[in-house]
């Protein structure tokens, strides 16, 4: 089938992203916290890319093999767009049983050759994607060690966002969202490539309000598919992944755009992040909720895979937090959690459909464990991560800590002072 985009409309500030499949109409809406600038040939190719963007909140209504504008679209989009529904939908189509080859065509009414835009806006300053998690706050946390100045930016207001915002105590710009609500009652359900929405709904606020940075939290340990199905890899956390984040950036240089996305995070791995996090000046243990499903009421299941995959991090890097996150006491001993943890650690087993981290590093932390608390495992913990972790050998914790990646899009002059912090917490020394 089908999903034709339309042209979106703009009247008082309100951008309507509207679409078209089998006759019947959907609509997306969007609109700004705050006044923004005049709206110029960037901000409408931008809308554009919104648009696009959030059309795979629609596929839970049928999964669309083609996807036809009636504006132009130049090759190049046409490309990133088309890779970005194929890899970022990948993990939907699994869990939907659709092939997991199926691929969603592009197409433009109106094709048009890549131009670069007249752009005659100044922009300055950063905006820093805020959702409620321990990555995101740990970006603030960083940035305001480093005296760099920031506004938060984020989608909806749920009480993990809340309380992170509390802890930066910076201006906010909200971009609201009133999404088509019959997709919620679709046949098809699961997870869509939501930071890439994300990240274009901030590029949009961003110029129109002046600013030039967006900055994610998007860690290494993103890169790292969760299973391969049939040669095709799947990655839950694709469009938080560096190949993502380097195709949105040339698409952005493309144009000409002087706007800039990159992740703060980018030359870490989620252990060295908690190392980061519980190095800052402010306790912020108990001010962010990186679960799922109780981000936006502020609570921790305590039975799913990302609370089992944080209480096995911290657990390692830093013990004394954990009850101030989990509101118990030894947190890896949560029974609940058993079965995910011996997932995160086994490379025989299928890695959890969550943001985690990558085998290694949950090796690396069942290591620790084993090697300092290991009266604190159940039974069959301490048996698992004794036969996982019997290759790991040496000053393994340090010399990890110590390794940072170079492949990432952070400017490095400007943002010096967080690369010196970083390096700084990092290389302190840390006993197994």
């Amino acid at each position: 089938m089908k999903l034709i985009i339309h042209h979106p409309s703009v009247k008082d500030g309100q951008i309507v992203a509207s679409y078209q499949a089998d006759g019947i109409d959907y609509a997306h809406t969007f609109s700004f916290s705050e006044p923004v600038l005049a709206f110029d040939e960037v901000s409408e190719r931008l809308i554009r890319w919104l648009a696009i963007a959030h059309a795979p909140y629609l596929f839970s209504i049928e999964y669309f093999t083609e996807i036809e504008t009636d504006f132009s679209l130049s090759p190049e989009e046409l490309h990133f767009f088309e890779k970005l529904v194929y890899n970022g939908m990948a993990e939907f189509r699994f869990v939907n049983n659709i092939p997991i080859a199926t691929k969603t065509l592009f197409s433009s009414q109106e094709p048009s050759p890549l131009v670069a835009l007249n752009v005659e806006r100044q922009l300055s300053g950063r905006l820093l994607l805020n959702g409620g998690g321990k990555d995101g706050l740990t970006s603030g946390l960083l940035l305001k060690a480093s005296n760099l100045d920031f506004n938060l930016f984020q989608i909806g207001s749920g009480v993990a966002q809340t309380k992170a915002a509390n802890v930066l105590q910076v201006p906010m710009i909200l971009f609201k969202r009133e999404m088509e609500e019959r997709r919620l009652t679709g046949k098809y359900q699961g997870h869509r490539p939501t930071s890439a929405a994300i990240a274009i709904s901030a590029l949009l606020t961003a110029y129109m309000t002046g600013k030039r940075d967006v900055i994610a939290s998007n860690e290494n340990s993103a890169n790292e598919p969760n299973l391969e199905v049939d040669g095709v890899e799947i990655n839950h956390q694709y469009s938080k992944s560096f190949e993502f984040e380097k195709d949105l950036g040339e698409l952005l240089n493309l144009y000409g755009l002087p706007l800039r996305y990159f992740s703060l995070l980018r030359p870490f791995h989620e252990l060295q992040i908690v190392k980061l996090f519980t190095h800052q000046p402010i306790d912020a243990t108990g001010s962010f909720i990186s679960c799922n499903r109780g981000f936006r009421k502020g609570f921790w299941c305590k039975t799913c895979a990302k609370c089992a995959f944080i209480s096995l991090a911290f657990s390692a890097v830093a013990p004394e937090t954990t009850e101030n996150i989990f509101e118990v006491e030894n947190s890896i001993s949560i029974p609940e959690l058993e079965k995910h943890i011996i997932e995160l650690v086994s490379p025989e087993l299928q890695k959890p459909l969550e943001c985690v981290g990558t085998l290694y590093e949950c090796q690396l932390a069942a290591k620790v464990i084993l090697e300092r608390s290991p009266d604190l495992l159940s039974d069959t913990l301490r048996e698992v991560f004794t036969e996982k972790t019997r290759l790991i050998e040496g000053d393994y914790l340090n010399s990890f800590m110590g390794t940072f990646n170079d492949l990432h899009n952070i400017p490095s002059e400007e943002y010096a002072p967080v690369f010196e912090l970083t390096r700084d917490i990092l290389n302190t020394r840390q006993a197994a």
